[in-house]
């Protein structure tokens, strides 16, 4: 496996697989004892989602300090060495960096990565009510509270990406993950980091890129349509020649 930032290799977890459930073994400290050898087991419960570069699917601990617990478990192909955009590495970075207690506010918290040598496995906060996407597609608008609401929690995930010079580069509804939602109060968290990186410059085209990415998302809330669908493209063609 190429090189990782120690960030990363921290957080990768002591795995195994028995019967077919995933194992994690790792030390802790535990009252007057200073470190004790510890088990998980995680079984595989349903599929959650899939895309171009892997999928995702929900499993439950039923054996160990987390008993009970659910988990989201990203699989991602490794495709290190072929021409994709998709750069695991970079994932690994932003999710463990943006792990820590200080923005799980706004972002999809990790517990840690392991792999074998097809994928990379990264288990993940589960939020049972999906994705945003999802929800904007079953509702014509938001109203204009909820949609500022929805607003102010992207930027303020977007602010701490950038302030400390990552870029998210793929932000968009799919991306954004429910934690709650009326009638109780919004939450929401962003996600999906694989072509993400480091920006640099808040001014850096990929930055300016997430704030357009936002524009488009907010337009959407408001309006229940995309910016550039296809009938509104269509619309302002025809405008023009008239």
């Amino acid at each position: 496996m190429p090189a990782v930032p120690d960030l990363v290799r921290d957080s990768k977890l002591e795995t195994r697989h028995i019967n077919g459930h995933t194992v994690h073994r790792y030390l802790e400290a535990s009252g007057s004892r200073r470190r004790v050898l510890r088990e998980e087991y995680w079984k595989r419960e349903k599929d959650l989602g899939h895309g171009s570069f892997g999928r995702v699917w929900l499993e439950k601990c039923v054996k160990g300090s987390n008993e009970g617990q659910l988990r989201a478990v990203k699989m991602v192909r490794n495709l290190s060495n072929s021409s994709s955009t998709f750069d695991f590495r970079r994932e690994l970075e932003a999710v463990a960096k943006f792990s820590n207690a200080k923005y799980e506010a706004c972002f999809v918290k990790s517990f840690g990565w392991y792999d074998d040598p097809e994928a990379i496995y990264i288990a993940l906060e589960y939020c049972p009510y999906g994705d945003l996407h999802r929800y904007l597609s079953r509702m014509s608008s938001l109203a204009v509270e909820e949609a500022q609401e929805l607003t102010r929690q992207i930027l303020e995930g977007l602010h701490d990406m950038h302030e400390n010079g990552f870029a998210h580069r793929d932000l968009k509804p799919a991306n954004i993950l429910i934690k709650s939602q009326p009638p109780e109060a919004w939450w929401v968290k962003l996600t999906d980091f694989g072509i993400s990186k480091r920006a640099g410059d808040r001014n850096a085209p990929s930055t300016v890129k997430d704030m357009w990415a936002l524009g488009e998302i907010v337009f959407r809330m408001l309006t229940g349509e995309h910016t550039f669908s296809k009938s509104r493209l269509a619309w302002r063609l025809l405008s023009r020649r008239k």
